[in-house]
């Protein structure tokens, strides 16, 4: 992660849900919450880290 925030502008990366309480199973998804730096464009960030991941 650490790569990325470097990268795209991130501030903060919070780990929620199942996975963050210890409560996860197999079929779990991972959530999480972004926050951008202020004066970035969120959109156009959260779509550079989020298209390499996902699947077609």
């Amino acid at each position: 992660m650490a790569t990325v925030q470097t990268k795209q502008d991130l501030g903060r990366i919070g780990l929620f849900g199942s996975l963050q309480q210890g409560e996860s199973a197999p079929e779990s998804d991972v959530d999480l919450l972004i926050e951008f730096v202020s004066g970035e464009e969120s959109v156009d960030s959260f779509m550079a880290i989020s298209l390499p991941y996902v699947s077609t």
